[in-house]
């Protein structure tokens, strides 16, 4: 039976160490999305030339200087992620959430761009060039974090709610008043949180080949208790 979903797109933190970049880069869904943004990233003119999967290994000096172009990996990744869930086949996607200002993956899982587009209209092209004077500390490279709540319908896409409170969006979720599953792609810092504020049983992970990369918080599941009840 398929189930109702909320599909949270994370924050690009967890691209910060390299034992967890080595292990994404190792998924194969992942693979497959970072080799075919390496064409399209390829064919820009005036970009220094990289191999992205390589840029998995790089020391994470680099990615604090370079947090556009992290962004575009953890981008990357979490596609990757999505198409890993969308083939099991589980779930009925019936609302995505992004942090927007720190990843544009919700373009790509939204179809609002295809991997070509997203790869050349990302910012990491245009800012990976620059020559950093600093090195910038984490709590300085990201803006404040913004919400949205996106909604598939009939007649294309909606934009449900827009908030810096994350617990705002999900009130919003709840009073549609059905049964539904969250998952996160990704380490999500706030799932504690809502397990607490929102009374969320008890979580399960859903893709046992996953434990080894997110330590046991790769797809997480939780069933919301409100609803439910």
């Amino acid at each position: 039976m398929r189930q109702n979903a909320v599909i949270i797109l994370g924050e690009s933190s967890f691209m910060d160490f390299a034992s967890l970049r080595q292990n994404l880069i190792r998924i194969p869904e992942v693979i497959d999305v970072v080799q075919q943004a390496q064409v399209h990233w390829d064919s820009l003119l005036g970009v220094k030339s990289l191999v992205l999967s390589n840029s998995f290994y790089r020391p994470d000096e680099f990615f604090h200087i370079h947090p556009e172009f992290k962004n575009l990996l953890n981008d990357l990744v979490q596609y990757g992620l999505f198409i890993r869930l969308q083939n099991q086949n589980n779930f009925e996607i019936k609302n995505i959430l992004s942090n927007v200002n720190a990843t544009r993956v919700h373009m790509l899982v939204l179809k609002l761009q295809n991997l070509k587009e997203f790869v050349l209209k990302h910012p990491a092209v245009r800012s990976f060039n620059k020559e950093p004077k600093t090195l910038r500390s984490l709590h300085s490279v990201h803006a404040q974090s913004k919400y949205s709540l996106f909604r598939p319908t009939s007649c294309g896409i909606k934009t449900i709610k827009t908030s810096s409170e994350l617990i705002e969006i999900f009130h919003e979720i709840e009073s549609a008043d059905e049964k539904f599953v969250v998952l996160n792609l990704g380490i999500g810092q706030k799932l504690e949180m809502l397990k607490l504020r929102l009374n969320i049983l008890d979580s399960i992970s859903l893709d046992e080949r996953l434990h080894a990369v997110f330590y046991d918080t790769g797809f997480s599941y939780f069933e919301n208790s409100e609803v439910l009840a």
